[in-house]
């Protein structure tokens, strides 16, 4: 497997043999975590455009912004309509 320098920003490149291996596409994070053994753990978290995350319902990708501002929208929308039929 490949190796990766951190660095002075503290950033590496995954090698393409690591990227290949393990599917790791744009868009995925990666999950650091520590091992029992004083090791360092990495795992892969999928994050798929076709996934739905972040997708309007007529397929238009939103910021996370967008994607917060309609949650809220929608959220407030639903307590307002909830108040109104008390």
């Amino acid at each position: 497997m490949g190796v990766a320098k951190v660095t002075s920003k503290n950033q590496i490149t995954i090698p393409a043999d690591v990227r290949q291996a393990f599917h790791v596409e744009p868009g995925d994070e990666l999950v650091f975590f520590p091992k029992l053994d004083g090791g360092l753990g990495v795992r892969v978290r999928r994050r798929r455009i076709g996934s739905g995350f972040g997708m309007a319902a007529d397929g238009t990708v939103l910021s996370d912004r967008e994607l917060k501002d309609a949650v809220g929208t929608a959220v407030a929308e639903g307590v307002a309509e909830r108040l109104d039929r008390c």
